[in-house]
């Protein structure tokens, strides 16, 4: 099974990544209590933590991907999302 293309893909660093979905299932769990409160966050705060939830999440199923190259790429696309969000512009 590990030498098939399921068990490179799927099975390499299962902890890592079964870590990853239960931990940002935890703290999704905070950011909906949160947003049950009424003035605590904006609407536009509670779409950036989830994403960024998500990036952080989504990053760990990249597989053979050294730490230092996956942090880069989580801050990156952190980055572009916020920009996005808040109507960024790089300058010409």
């Amino acid at each position: 099974m590990p030498n098939s293309l399921w068990g490179k893909i799927v099975l390499t660093d299962w902890l890592q990544r079964v870590t990853a979905i239960l931990t940002g299932l935890f703290l999704y769990q905070f950011v909906l209590w949160i947003e049950k409160e009424e003035v605590i966050w904006l609407p536009e705060t509670t779409a950036f933590v989830i994403g960024t939830l998500s990036i952080a999440v989504i990053s760990y199923f990249i597989p053979h991907l050294q730490r230092g190259w996956r942090y880069v790429i989580q801050f990156l696309l952190i980055i572009w999302l916020h920009g996005l969000g808040m109507n960024y512009h790089l300058s010409k």
